[in-house]
């Protein structure tokens, strides 16, 4: 305004697309805010800048009418304008209500193509932060009822007529119907999910949520629909309605809708739904009730079907509650009916308590239950294991003693003639009977293995010492590793001690030392490099002594945290390479440590790593990638890496790498600034040579 020419201000500020460079975009906006006659130059050349950085309530209804114009124009040139600037809000302001009838000629426009759609985006975000146009409900409701519209494009139609509109939940209850009924098509259930978000449980209930639930479209995308099974509605139930749920659950979903090999996510959301039961209505309800209930634990042969993490709550539920168990498994008993072959599966009542601790005196009750039993065949289920439990005591149960066995048989005889028979049964069998064949093969098997023991002591004797200073051949570190994990399915032991002396067939005392000197593997001079691991791990082989480094880290930094600051970088980038390409289990204390304190040691070795998986185009999951845009202690790895993986990403990947583009890298750059961003996109995006499916991830 006091004469140097805005055309001298904007050439100092333009890269060479014209536009503002990334750094000055938020001066390009200021510059439009302040500077009137400049402003449609300005917003023209930035629109999108100028929504993010600057004020669009203080426009005039032509000059936002100017920016939604620029908008479009910006759309058609690149449809990907808005990557990494997904935040909604700024727009609102560019729809006020005086606007009505120039947002419904957009809307009208149904118009196909890239471009197009994402200037549509950038209207519905406009209209659901803006102000209310009531006017415009049926244009807004014709693109959610659009089925030849894309999925994201409905789903913001929904959000904008909710926030343009009003939520009216007898429209948004018809759409849910109409979707169910096929009336209205959802190719991929992410317009199921945002309505069931909104309806449950005020208009969709408990009762009838389930009439909504099938196998997901595409088992692929992780999007509204999954994360209303998986998230939403566990928030949004009340606990004094679970019960409404489970009996919804039992009424509603077939016994064998998991026997699918699509069943993952319904056979955990039963496992949820049944831990959430028995936690919030479980000590209320009646025994029939509870029946009911851990019958949805229960897959269609009758077997008990938990993912382990609800299974250990529904177990520890059940075993707090032994009186409880044993009247469900009564009641079970007590319903049980012959099959077609005569054979009566009593076996199904036990499934019921899924795996929970019987109480101790459960051969006691038993013994109670064959008195009281209504039909032979019930006599003498119960009867069998309370009376082998009598001959051979179960250990951690109060068992019934043998005088009392008898006491019970001469007791009953004359109620049950077969019952002299059932106690032969239970404490002797014939010559040929299969428990006396399993019984010889078992002894050979056991003097076998204790001719391998004396065999493979023998062996090892010479090398206890190696093993004590770190120096013992790999091949034998690699068996210490694998035993110590439990990798050998026919070494016995449920602890590492125990597991670690049967390998050496040594005492405690010794197997202990062994395991307390692992650490000094860590000081070889023999250990691979990192460059030497990632080749190797191309022809996919692996070195014998990495599970046995990798073990001794762990049990180094289990005893110290602090250790991995000790280690020298090359030791560090050597771990970190047998961490990655082992790739299974945890992420390890040591590793998160090192990528926090020190990322320039790590990212080295992560890049070569990766770049090394992709070129192979045989995998679709690459140790260490998801937690650079997900973990806050990777995020100054993050920052070293990403530049460097996604300059060198290959320009003509197969589908595979590109799943790990999108999965994986592309999102983890919200780590980054939006300068480092652009800086590493962009300059992909002219790289002629790569294909459209990478052009359209990136």
């Amino acid at each position: 305004e006091e004469g140097l020419p805005l055309g001298r201000v904007l050439a100092l500020m333009r890269g060479f697309d014209g536009r503002p460079v990334e750094p000055l975009r938020g001066l390009w906006a200021w510059l439009a805010v302040h500077h009137a006659p400049g402003r449609p130059q300005l917003i023209a050349r930035d629109p999108l800048g100028f929504v993010l950085n600057a004020d669009a309530a203080m426009l005039t209804s032509a000059e936002r009418a100017d920016v939604l114009r620029a908008l479009r124009d910006a759309a058609e040139e690149d449809p990907w304008f808005r990557n990494q600037a997904w935040v909604s809000h700024p727009f609102g302001p560019l729809a006020s209500a005086d606007m009505a009838a120039t947002y419904e000629t957009l809307l009208r426009d149904r118009q196909r193509g890239r471009g197009h759609e994402a200037f549509i985006d950038c209207v519905f975000d406009a209209l659901r932060h803006g102000q209310s146009m009531p006017s415009l409900a049926p244009a807004l409701e014709g693109w959610v009822e659009d089925g030849s519209a894309g999925s994201h494009l409905r789903i913001a139609a929904y959000a904008a007529w909710k926030g343009c509109v009003g939520f009216l939940p007898s429209k948004a209850l018809g759409w849910l119907q109409a979707i169910r009924s096929g009336a209205m098509t959802d190719g991929d259930d992410r317009l199921t999910g945002a309505l069931l978000r909104d309806l449950y449980p005020a208009c969709v209930g408990p009762a009838e949520v389930f009439t909504h639930l099938h196998f997901a479209r595409r088992s692929n995308l992780f999007a509204e629909y999954q994360n209303f099974w998986t998230t939403v509605l566990w928030r949004q139930t009340p606990n004094s309605r679970f019960d409404e749920l489970a009996d919804a659950w039992l009424n509603h979903v077939p016994v064998d809708a998991t026997s699918d090999p699509r069943d993952y996510d319904i056979s955990r959301l039963r496992s949820q739904l049944l831990a959430r039961v028995l936690t919030h209505a479980g000590d209320k309800a009646s025994d029939e009730t509870l029946f009911r209930w851990l019958g949805i634990g229960l897959d269609e042969h009758g077997f008990s079907r938990l993912e382990n993490d609800q299974n250990n709550a529904v177990r520890q539920w059940l075993t707090d509650r032994p009186q409880r168990m044993k009247a469900i498994v009564a009641l079970g008993f007590a319903r049980t009916q012959p099959d077609k072959q005569g054979h009566w599966p009593f076996w199904e009542a036990e499934q019921r308590l899924h795996g929970a601790q019987l109480p101790r005196d459960w051969h006691v009750w038993l013994l109670e239950q064959a008195a009281a039993a209504s039909t032979p065949e019930l006599a003498v289920h119960c009867f069998s294991p309370a009376a082998r439990a009598a001959l051979e005591p179960v250990t951690g149960f109060d068992s019934p003693s043998q005088d009392q066995v008898e006491a019970w048989v001469d007791a009953h005889k004359a109620r049950w003639s077969e019952a002299a028979r059932w106690l032969d049964d239970a404490w002797s069998m014939p010559l040929d009977h299969w428990q006396g064949k399993e019984g010889k093969r078992s002894r050979q098997a056991e003097s076998q293995r204790m001719a391998s023991d004396a065999k493979r002591k023998q062996s090892l004797a010479p090398h206890l010492p190696s093993l004590l200073d770190g120096s013992a051949p790999s091949g034998l570190l690699h068996q210490i590793a694998v035993a110590h994990e439990h990798g050998f399915s026919d070494l016995r032991g449920d602890t590492p001690l125990q597991r670690v002396r049967n390998l050496l067939v040594s005492d405690e005392a010794q197997a202990q030392a062994v395991i307390d000197a692992l650490p000094l593997v860590l000081a070889r001079s023999d250990l691979p490099t990192a460059d030497e691991v990632i080749a190797l791990e191309a022809k996919s082989k692996h070195y014998y002594i990495q599970p046995a480094a990798l073990l001794a880290a762990r049990l180094a930094f289990e005893r110290d945290p602090g250790v991995p600051m000790q280690w020298q970088e090359d030791l560090a980038r050597r771990l970190v390479a047998y961490y990655l390409t082992d790739g299974t289990g945890d992420m390890p204390g040591w590793y998160r440590e090192l990528a926090q304190q020190r990322p320039a040691w790590v990212a080295p070795v992560l890049v070569a790593y990766t770049l090394a998986k992709l070129k192979r185009k045989a995998t679709q999951s690459i140790t260490g990638l998801w937690p650079l845009g997900k973990e806050a202690d990777h995020v100054a790895l993050a920052r070293l890496a990403l530049p460097q993986m996604l300059a060198a990403f290959p320009l003509r990947a197969d589908e595979t790498a590109l799943g790990t583009l999108n999965r994986s890298l592309l999102p983890a750059l919200a780590v980054l600034d939006d300068v480092e961003a652009a800086a590493i996109v962009r300059p992909k995006l002219r790289q002629t040579a790569m294909s459209a499916a990478q052009r359209s991830a990136w």
